[in-house]
């Protein structure tokens, strides 16, 4: 919980953004817990983070 800078959401992936990129302040709302949601907050954060967004939306789909 590095400076309680990230949401835990139900989402895995979503948690995984959080944590990883806290630095951004990547705020995900904790009912996000649908792929679509997801989706649409990586797309508006894919150029902070293109090179897992692309690795993270394939877990994605595959969940």
């Amino acid at each position: 919980e590095k400076g309680g800078e990230y949401i835990l959401s139900k989402n895995p992936v979503a948690n995984y953004v959080n944590f990883h990129h806290s630095k951004h302040k990547i705020a995900l709302n904790e009912e996000l817990d649908t792929n679509e949601q997801l989706i649409m907050v990586l797309e508006d954060v894919a150029d902070t983070i293109f090179v897992e967004y692309k690795i993270k939306l394939t877990f994605v789909y595959e969940v």
